[in-house]
């Protein structure tokens, strides 16, 4: 099995309508093992106005995509 950490930036398929897209690992450093759950956070440059959203300002490497 794959470990992840919290903060890492993984490459995550979320199904047909959201396609594969990079997402942020917010999971506890150490899960519930009986349910063996992760946590992520998708991530996108596209702004929609949403209540949950969180506005970043451009990193440095903008110019290219690193996925």
């Amino acid at each position: 099995m794959t470990r992840f950490s919290r903060g890492d930036v993984v490459v995550v398929d979320l199904g047909m309508a959201a396609k594969v897209r990079p997402c942020v690992v917010v999971s506890a450093g150490q899960p519930d093992h009986q349910r063996n759950m992760s946590v992520v956070v998708p991530m996108t440059t596209e702004i929609r106005g949403g209540e949950c959203e969180i506005r970043f300002p451009k990193p440095a490497c903008s110019g290219r995509n690193p996925w």
